[in-house]
């Protein structure tokens, strides 16, 4: 991979890191909120199981956050070390359109795990 595209590459990684870490600062306070709230409300309140299943998919968009944010930093670690660009799992390069799509991409496609509903 050229000098150049690899700094683009990286550059667009730190962009989307800055932005996750802003999404995981405002959910933190969201998160905060929807817990007062359901303090103040206390369990009587009609809308606790609302405010209940509000603060799981808040909880489970954070866990995707955060996941994402490791991915990344994985990514820029690779960077460092001379591996951006190769899968994990085999070696072989990921294709660059592929890295266009989803810069962090640590695997192949076809490497990728696929859990079904069966």
């Amino acid at each position: 991979m050229q000098k150049e595209q690899l700094e683009l590459f990286r550059q667009r990684l730190l962009d989307k890191k800055q932005e996750l870490l802003a999404e995981l600062e405002r959910l933190g306070r969201d998160i905060q909120e929807n817990a007062q709230d359901q303090y103040q409300e206390g369990t009587i309140d009609s809308d606790v199981a609302t405010d209940v299943f509000e603060q799981e998919c808040m909880l489970v968009e954070e866990d995707m956050l955060r996941y994402n944010l490791r991915e990344i930093e994985h990514a820029l670690h690779k960077m460092q070390d001379g591996t951006y660009g190769f899968s994990d799992v085999s070696g072989k390069p990921i294709p660059q359109e592929r890295l266009e799509v989803l810069p962090w991409a640590n695997r192949l496609v076809d490497e990728e795990v696929v859990f079904s509903g069966t």
